[in-house]
């Protein structure tokens, strides 16, 4: 969705500028802040504490809505990959948009994932080998990773265990 436009007097002209639906720190301030696709404010753009915390991350692969990253040291640059237990790569957060190579992501650590489907409210639920969730822990030498518990079929409370590595 494009943001609204408005008209803003800058430099002796008029000018005609796009609200910011999210926010990517500093050089978004003073900016006006406009309402997502589901009428609501990015949290982005919200006060510390109010929200969820999210880092904004350039995204190093094309990650699709609802899926599990690993944040990662690229040259001294915080990034957000797939998560992947076969390649040790813990999850650290999801993600509730998808994005391609290059693009900003906002990556979520805490809240629920609301981009689920097909869960059993109530299941416990692990990082499995590429990425994704799934009801069934890992067995021996497979790495362990609790992401979450469903509390509905489409929303995963995120409460994310450290790795067990097994021998």
């Amino acid at each position: 969705m494009a943001a609204q436009r408005f008209i803003v007097l800058a430099s002796g002209k008029l000018r005609e500028v796009a609200a910011v639906i999210a926010s990517l720190g500093a050089a978004d301030g003073e900016k006006v802040p406009a309402l997502d696709t589901n009428g609501r404010l990015h949290p982005s753009v919200m006060p510390i504490g109010v929200t969820p915390e999210v880092t904004i991350l350039e995204a190093s692969e094309s990650i699709a809505a609802g899926r599990l990253v690993n944040i990662y040291d690229d040259l001294g640059v915080a990034k957000a990959r797939l998560a992947d237990k076969t390649n040790g790569r813990k999850c650290d957060g999801y993600v509730l948009e998808g994005v391609s190579i290059g693009q900003q992501v906002p990556v979520y650590h805490e809240g629920s994932n609301t981009a689920v489907a097909a869960l059993t409210p109530g299941a416990r639920y692990y990082l499995d080998a590429t990425g994704q969730i799934t009801a069934t822990p890992a067995e021996a030498p497979d790495i362990h990773q609790f992401i979450g518990k469903a509390v509905a079929t489409d929303k995963l409370v995120f409460e994310p265990d450290d790795i067990v590595e097994r021998a």
